[in-house]
């Protein structure tokens, strides 16, 4: 037994030499980068480099869209996936499969097929194609998550609450919903990080300078980038992922509250 685990870790110290090359170390080096002058005159600033950033207009700017746009996509996206799900969850047993076929094809859609389509009869919008096609790509994900979810709540449950005269909309609130909320943890979280990801979408139409509607943390770091201005760039990623810290924390903190009050 012990053989087969040492040849299992073998197996495994590929995947950990690139992830401490290329993600952890990189990340941690951000804090070098962020107390000094720059990479060429390596001189101690020490908050320096924040100070610059967090006054920084357009790396305000970037804050503000980035999370404006999560706050408001994320609740839309969930609450389109659940109703969706819901209306799917009584269609099982009838041939939806092109339904669900519908919902999750866009996922699989490279961004640059899109961009044509975008310029063309989204011209003269800005943030509405980007909530459309963020909705657009994402929903059937989350729809399948929902409906694997409501699908393994036992038949039982449901039998009983018609013995108690309960009705759909009954059944549905008092029973699916309160199961459903680890689930909906779950959504919300891996919404959000995709929210991060329209970043992608966005460069791909409008370049490295879009809309100022449409500039987000991303575009700030990746411009910081080209620039080689290192420093500014740790800083502000050092700042954004203390922001995201925060906002997981309360996020985990609300999700292990509904799990002891669904389960327990």
């Amino acid at each position: 037994m012990k053989a087969i685990h040492k040849k299992a870790s073998l197996l495994f110290l590929p995947f950990a030499f690139g992830f401490l090359t290329f993600y952890v170390f990189p990340f941690f080096s951000t804090f070098y980068y962020a107390v000094i002058n720059s990479t060429i005159d390596t001189e101690f600033v020490g908050l320096e480099n924040f100070y610059k950033v967090l006054t920084n207009k357009y790396f305000i700017l970037a804050l503000k869209n980035t999370f404006v746009f999560t706050l408001t996509a994320v609740p839309l996206l969930v609450l389109l996936a659940y109703l969706f799900s819901s209306f799917l969850l009584y269609l099982i047993n009838t041939k939806t499969w092109f339904i669900r076929l519908a919902f999750f094809i866009p996922i699989v859609f490279p961004s640059a097929s899109l961009v044509m389509f975008w310029k063309v009869f989204f011209s003269d919008f800005i943030l509405l194609p980007v909530y459309i096609l963020f909705l657009w790509k994402n929903l059937g994900f989350h729809i399948i998550l929902y409906l694997v979810n409501m699908t393994r709540i036992p038949g039982e449950y449901e039998e009983a609450a018609k013995l108690e005269g309960a009705g759909t909309l009954a059944y549905h609130y008092f029973v699916i919903f309160p199961l459903s909320l680890p689930m909906t943890f779950f959504v919300v979280v891996m919404s959000i990080v995709q929210s991060f990801r329209i970043f992608k979408d966005v460069f791909v139409v409008h370049g490295v300078y879009p809309n100022e509607k449409l500039y987000f943390i991303q575009n700030y770091i990746n411009n910081k980038f080209m620039k080689l201005s290192y420093p500014d760039l740790s800083a502000g990623t050092i700042v954004f992922v203390l922001l995201l810290i925060i906002l997981f924390t309360i996020l985990f903190s609300i999700g292990n509250f509904l799990y002891r009050r669904v389960y327990h």
